[in-house]
C-alpha cells in the first residue's frame, strides 16, 4: 500500500504550493495512492511457498499506519476487508477478482494544523496472485476546513508485491502504466480540480531475510521483500500465518521514512481441512482452520486428532467448527496431553470452539460427546418401540384371557376330610401271629 506514497507525492508537489492547507491536500493526495494502488493483501497465500491463494471472503486485517509529508504528520488506523468477489475485464480478459475494502479514521498534525481524516474505498485484486488491477477511495479532511479528495485509477497489469515461492534470495521486477485522476474540492471552493496523471513505472523485487517478528496483533515470521523505483524504496514484511503484511516501511529517494504500517488484529486462516461425516443420513463437515500448518488428521465417533507445525516461538489459533447433531455441550481441547480451555459459542446449527498454542509441533485432539441415539436412524428407533409395545399388549390380552376361561374350583361333599392319594399314610405291617408253645 505504501510503496506508491513517495511516487505520488513527487507527481503532486509541482501542484501545490508549500503552505498549510496545500501540504495537507499533497498528504491527502499521498495517502489515498496508498489505498487505491496497493496490492494488498499482498497475496494471501497459506504459506510461503504455497502455489495458490487460499483467501476467503470476509478475511480482514487492521493496522496502525503512519504518513509524513511536507512537515505534516497524519496518523491513524486503517482497515482491509476482502468483501466479496466478482469477474471483471482486464485487458479484453475475464478475470475472476476478490473485492477489497478500505476504511480508516485519523489525526492530523504540524505545520499549526490540527484535525482529522477519514478514509474509505475498494480495490479489486486478481484471484490468482492477489494483483491489484483498479480501485477507487475518498478522503475527507477536516482542519479548520474541509477538504476532500478523490482518487481513481488502474494499472495496466495486475500489479503483486509479492512473487512466490518466496525464498530468502529471490528477485524480479514489473512494468506497468500507472494512470491516476485526482478529483479535489474544498468546504470554501466546492468547484472541483481534477488531474490526470499518466506514469511508466519499473519495480524490482527481492526476498532479503526471513524472521521472527513481534507486531500489536503477536509474533509471526516476516519474509523482507525490499522494492524499488525511481521514487523510492519499500520494505515490506509478509506474514504467511497472517497472509498479508506484517509491517510495511517506505521511505523516499533520500532515504527518509514517509510512511509506515503495523498489523494491530486479523482475521484470517491460511490452513484448513475438512472432515466429512454421516449421521442419520445426513452429512456434515466438521471444519478445521488454523494458522499453522494441519497435517496427519484422524477421526473416530468421539474425537478428532491433528497435528500443526509452526516456527519456534511463535504463538498459533485455530478455530473449529463442529455440528450440534455431533455433539453435546461437553468439548475439551487438548494439546499433546496438556488439557486447555477453550473459547466455545454456538449458533443453531454448529459449536465454534477457539483456542490457542505454541508451536513448534504439536498434537491437537479435541473430544466431543456422541448424542445418545449416534448411529441408530429415528425409523429404527420407532419400529424398535412399536414392536415392543405389540408385545407388551398381545402378552396382557393373552392372560386376559386364559383367566376368563378358568374353571372354578371343584366343590367336595361334606364329611372327614380324606387325606389325598398322595397323603394316605403307608400300610402298617400285619401283627405278628401268637407262637405255639
Amino acid at each position: 500500500m505504501f510503496s506508491y506514497l513517495t511516487k505520488v507525492k513527487n507527481k503532486t508537489i509541482s501542484f501545490f504550493h508549500v503552505r498549510t492547507f496545500a501540504s495537507l491536500q499533497l498528504v491527502v493526495l499521498a495517502l489515498l495512492s496508498l489505498v487505491v494502488f496497493n496490492p494488498s493483501p499482498s497475496s494471501a497465500r497459506p504459506d510461503a511457498q504455497a502455489p495458490y491463494s487460499t483467501i476467503t471472503v470476509g478475511a480482514w486485517w487492521s493496522y496502525s499506519t503512519t504518513n509524513y509529508a511536507s512537515g505534516l504528520t497524519l496518523t491513524g488506523s486503517m482497515t482491509e476487508t476482502i468483501a466479496g468477489s466478482a469477474t471483471i475485464l482486464v485487458n479484453g480478459i475475464s478475470t475472476d477478482s476478490y473485492r477489497l475494502v478500505v476504511t480508516g479514521t485519523g489525526t492530523i498534525s504540524g505545520l499549526g494544523v490540527t484535525g482529522t481524516f477519514t478514509e474509505s474505498g475498494s480495490l479489486y485484486l486478481r484471484k490468482s496472485d492477489m494483483g491489484a488491477i483498479n480501485g477507487t477511495a475518498t478522503i475527507v479532511e477536516t482542519a479548520g476546513i474541509v477538504v476532500t479528495v478523490i482518487v481513481s485509477g488502474h494499472n495496466t497489469i495486475p500489479v503483486a508485491p509479492y512473487k512466490f515461492p518466496l525464498a530468502i534470495g529471490n528477485s524480479w521486477s514489473t512494468s506497468y502504466t500507472d494512470n491516476t485522476t485526482i478529483t479535489q474540492y474544498t468546504s470554501v471552493n466546492p468547484t472541483p480540480v481534477v488531474t490526470n496523471n499518466v506514469t511508466q513505472v519499473t519495480r524490482s523485487y527481492s526476498v532479503v531475510s526471513s524472521s521472527i517478528m513481534t507486531v500489536g496483533a503477536g509474533s509471526f515470521e516476516g519474509y523482507d521483500v525490499h522494492s524499488t523505483d525511481s521514487s523510492g524504496s519499500t520494505d515490506d514484511y509478509y506474514s504467511p500465518q497472517v497472509e498479508n503484511s506484517l509491517k510495511m516501511l517506505s521511505y523516499d529517494s533520500k532515504g527518509s521514512l514517509t510512511a509506515s504500517q503495523s498489523l494491530t488484529a486479523f482475521n484470517a486462516w491460511p490452513y484448513g481441512w475438512s472432515i466429512p461425516t454421516t449421521i442419520n443420513n445426513s452429512n456434515y463437515h466438521i471444519q478445521i482452520e488454523s494458522d499453522a500448518t494441519i497435517a496427519n488428521g484422524a477421526k473416530n465417533s468421539t474425537s478428532i486428532t491433528f497435528q500443526v507445525t509452526g516456527p519456534d516461538s511463535v504463538s498459533g489459533r485455530a478455530n473449529v467448527t463442529i455440528p450440534i447433531v455431533l455433539n453435546s455441550t461437553s468439548i475439551k481441547v487438548f494439546v499433546d496431553t496438556n488439557s486447555i480451555i477453550p473459547t466455545v459459542t454456538k449458533n443453531s446449527t454448529d459449536f465454534f470452539v477457539y483456542f490457542t498454542f505454541g508451536l513448534s509441533t504439536h498434537t491437537i485432539t479435541l473430544q466431543y460427546a456422541p448424542p445418545p441415539t449416534a448411529g441408530l436412524p429415528l425409523t429404527t428407533i420407532l419400529l424398535i418401540l412399536g414392536a415392543v409395545a405389540a408385545i407388551i399388549i398381545v402378552t396382557a390380552i393373552t392372560l386376559l384371557l386364559r383367566s376368563k376361561k378358568k374353571p372354578p374350583p371343584t366343590q367336595v361333599a361334606s364329611g372327614p376330610s380324606q387325606p389325598p392319594p398322595s397323603e394316605v399314610p403307608p400300610s402298617q405291617p400285619p401283627s405278628p401271629l401268637p407262637q405255639t408253645p
